[in-house]
């Protein structure tokens, strides 16, 4: 069997959809298989692709620009013959290709774009509403990474639910208890700090979390500082507004993107990891952090309780006040830290990417013998939200 799979979307700098990508081809490499895979990218712009086995064919696809990827992806897959060369393409990053023809497997990491109108920017939305409204019906399978994301594509879209499968992400091996002596320099970390990694984006709820820090700091005594680690998000501007108009310049620093080498050792150094996310698909960064050996302050909400199930020290994430508490808990008693630490390590071992590949390759096995969903609907593929 021959798979194509796209990375003509995926960001220089690798965030959650790039990782889980990278970690589906590196364990495809590995299996004992004759299938081949064919794996589209422009590899100027990922510098993350490393050299793959026989069986792994990068496709170097120059683009001429490396702004609107998503536009490119689209005018290779319509225009270029080399798909055509396939049995099956994935589509592990994005929405997909509006009006490819062959048969595609279809990832969808969370609907976070296509719902929260007022999270995200215009732009974006309306993509992920044209995406979705086209792909989704079109998928042979699709993929989700929790039963969470699989049930809002349910209410939202008219799919079988046997035509979507759930598939968790899994968690690098390489992640574990170090030293950061190396990095704290490197990043000028201060000695006691609360950790957050992801984006800066609206959904991360993390303007909230910057109240509570500042509540904890000045109701119990506390001199930890609030380090944010990953890429700008839409909300980068609002939120770092936000911290200047509560004074907390010295109290809360962004980290920007951390190279991943360092994130085991920066994870390993936090006193607590903080993950006040309202929507998540899935949500690596706290097991990360807990296979780290840290305590994990988690939002109940989304995905996360599915993903983390006792792990977590559970907050609510539309209070200040909750956020707060589960602060103070997760830093200042020692029995919730070390019952969170214990559980949260039983937890992480429980995801691997190896097992991720493995379900992944038996869903192409699936797709390619069946037909398209537009086919198995008997026509009733209309989005039910009328966009």
């Amino acid at each position: 069997m021959k798979v194509g799979i796209s990375l003509l979307s995926a960001r220089t700098q690798r965030t959650g959809v790039e990782n889980s990508a990278l970690n589906l081809i590196l364990q495809l490499g590995k299996m004992n298989t004759e299938d081949e895979f064919h794996i589209y990218a422009d590899s100027r712009n990922l510098p993350w692709l490393p050299s793959m086995s026989d069986r792994i064919h990068i496709v170097d696809v120059r683009l001429p620009c490396r702004r609107a990827l998503w536009f490119w992806e689209h005018l290779f897959f319509l225009t270029d013959r080399r798909p055509k060369e396939v049995d099956i393409v994935h589509f592990p990053i994005g929405g997909g290709v509006v009006g490819y023809p062959g048969r595609f497997v279809l990832t969808i990491h969370d609907l976070n774009h296509y719902l929260n109108r007022r999270r995200v920017r215009l732009h974006r939305h309306l993509l992920w509403r044209v995406w979705c409204k086209f792909n989704i019906r079109r998928a042979s399978i699709i993929i989700t990474v929790s039963e969470h994301v699989k049930k809002q594509i349910l209410r939202h879209f008219l799919i079988r639910t046997e035509d979507i499968q759930v598939i968790p992400n899994g968690l690098d091996q390489r992640f574990g208890r170090y030293p950061n002596t190396h990095i704290r320099s490197k990043y000028n970390l201060p000695s006691r700090y609360v950790l957050f990694v992801g984006q800066t984006s609206a959904n991360k709820n993390l303007d909230r979390a910057v109240d509570a820090i500042k509540q904890v700091r000045s109701q119990n005594g506390v001199d930890h500082c609030f380090l944010i680690a990953g890429m700008p998000g839409d909300a980068d501007a609002s939120l770092k507004a936000h911290v200047r108009k509560k004074h907390l310049e010295n109290a809360v620093r962004f980290l920007g993107y951390i190279d991943d080498n360092d994130l085991p050792q920066l994870y390993s150094g936090a006193s607590l990891f903080l993950f006040p996310s309202i929507t998540e698909g899935f949500g690596i960064p706290p097991l990360e952090a807990m296979r780290c050996g840290v305590p994990a302050v988690v939002a109940y909400a989304s995905s996360m309780p599915e993903v983390l199930g006792d792990a977590a020290i559970w907050v609510d994430p539309l209070s200040v006040e909750s956020i707060a508490d589960g602060i103070r808990v997760g830093l200042l008693d020692q029995g919730v830290r070390e019952a969170a630490i214990a559980k949260g390590l039983s937890r992480a071992q429980q995801f691997s990417w190896e097992r991720m590949a493995s379900e992944t390759m038996r869903i192409y096995r699936e797709a390619g013998v069946s037909c398209p969903n537009l086919s198995k609907n008997n026509g009733l593929d209309e989005d039910l939200s009328n966009t």
